[in-house]
């Protein structure tokens, strides 16, 4: 039995797990008949990936109804079960996702801590950095290259939501009313106006996970898991009033915030801010990002990077290898047991 087949068999179980009345639902409305037959099976191995990050971490909540949203296991399960009906109405197979592996058994010393952690995966020379109190933010518009991982690659500017094109019809010339072909999108922008032309509104993001979990490091370690670690923070107040301090001479303005993840394709059609929101693909980050805003709305001119000094991390955050040793800072000297690691196939 894979690590999804053991979690889906754990949930049919419960009462919240509904599959008849979803399968009901869907079938009124048909929220996925437009998309195209590769993205509905991308939809398909998103949702088992998510499922199986997120089962038993402690963003997920059984006793949050369907309707909460993505911190609701019955919301993955009841988009499982509209992805399902979809591939039925088309009369084509549904498709599996890869078997992630279970959670990992943390070493007692960390495991006993109470207080909220953050962590960051990336290359242990970059992290040695981040100690040492050299923070680098990106440019959010830097986030949709190519160059990057799929992990890391989205459009930090905007947020769409697509709806069926049967949502919607136009006139031909003749007067005849037909409905759209394909998707409507819908979508949200940090942008400003002047003068008619539009540009968008920067800003720039340093962002980390509010949960350690090490089978995150084969999305993020581009394939060489021994050259990466984890920057593990320990006291996230004072990290950030440390960034706060360290932008004092510049103008712009520094917050954070937990991610909230939306399905693209499903109503409600809730789109928040840009900065807080993201596709539920990505929702297996739990993502916790600290974001530095212009106090003008156009910013001030910096690179695509601002690299602040701040005040060493040492006492408050430490780095870790791939296998939870700790290399240097504050922290355990260890983080977790290896023997469940799932090396790239």
């Amino acid at each position: 039995m894979t690590n999804f087949e053991r979690i889906l068999s754990e949930r049919r179980g419960k009462s919240e797990f509904n599959e008849r009345l979803w399968s009901q639902i869907y079938q009124r409305y048909c929220w996925l008949a437009d998309t195209s037959e590769s993205n509905l099976k991308k939809r398909s191995i998103e949702i088992e990936k998510n499922i199986q990050f997120l089962d038993g971490s402690k963003s997920w909540n059984e006793a949050y109804k369907a309707e909460y949203g993505w911190q609701s296991p019955w919301w993955w399960f009841r988009a499982r079960q509209f992805t399902i009906c979809e591939f039925e109405r088309r009369g084509i197979s549904s498709v599996s996702g890869i078997d992630i592996g279970a959670r990992h058994s943390f070493h007692l010393d960390y495991a006993r801590r109470r207080k909220p952690t953050a962590v960051r995966i990336s290359k242990l020379e970059w992290l040695s950095d981040l100690l040492d109190g050299k923070v680098r933010f990106g440019a959010a518009s830097l986030y949709n290259e190519v160059a990057l991982q799929d992990a890391q690659r989205d459009d930090e500017i905007s947020r769409n939501v697509f709806l069926p094109g049967s949502l919607a019809t136009f006139k031909t010339e003749t007067g005849e009313r037909r409905n759209l072909i394909g998707e409507i999108r819908l979508s949200t922008s940090r942008t400003h106006t002047i003068n008619g032309t539009t540009r968008a509104l920067p800003y720039w993001l340093l962002c980390f996970s509010t949960e350690l979990d090490p089978r995150l490091l084969e999305d993020f370690s581009a394939g060489n898991p021994e050259e990466h670690g984890f920057f593990v923070l320990f006291d996230i107040e004072k990290f950030h009033r440390r960034l706060s301090e360290a932008i004092q001479m510049l103008k712009v303005n520094c917050g954070r915030v937990e991610v909230d993840y939306y399905d693209e394709h499903l109503p409600p059609p809730q789109q928040g801010p840009v900065i807080g929101t993201k596709p539920f693909r990505f929702a297996y980050q739990r993502e916790l990002r600290f974001f530095l805003l212009p106090e003008d709305k156009l910013g001030p001119a910096f690179d695509e990077h601002v690299c602040l000094s701040a005040e060493k991390m040492n006492d408050i955050a430490g780095i870790f290898n791939s296998r939870g040793e700790k290399v240097a800072g504050y922290g355990p000297k260890k983080l977790f047991y290896t023997s469940n690691y799932r090396k790239s196939s």
